[in-house]
């Protein structure tokens, strides 16, 4: 595995910000990602494995106010695991 797989498959956040791209909705422009903190927090902990790559938590709650980005996190950990993990599925 080359090392930026490895880095993207350790660390959802450097997968979903160096990969997905938004289009900003004022703009028009295509930018980068861009996490807030809590986000980053969050998918993190719900992505954690074990040394035989098993994830740690079997259920992860995020609980914000609406418009905060929780679908949006849930989307990123399900493709991050659907791409990154094919064999775990």
């Amino acid at each position: 595995m080359n090392a930026t797989l490895a880095r993207w498959r350790a660390d959802i956040v450097a997968w979903a910000e160096e990969c997905c791209l938004v289009k900003h909705p004022d703009t028009g422009r295509v930018e980068p990602l861009r996490l807030v903190p809590e986000q980053k927090a969050f998918m993190r902990d719900a992505t954690m494995r074990d040394a035989n790559e098993n994830l740690v938590h079997t259920v992860a709650v995020f609980s914000t106010p609406k418009r905060c980005g929780k679908s949006l996190c849930v989307a990123l950990v399900i493709a991050h695991r659907m791409t990154l993990y094919p064999d775990k599925h």
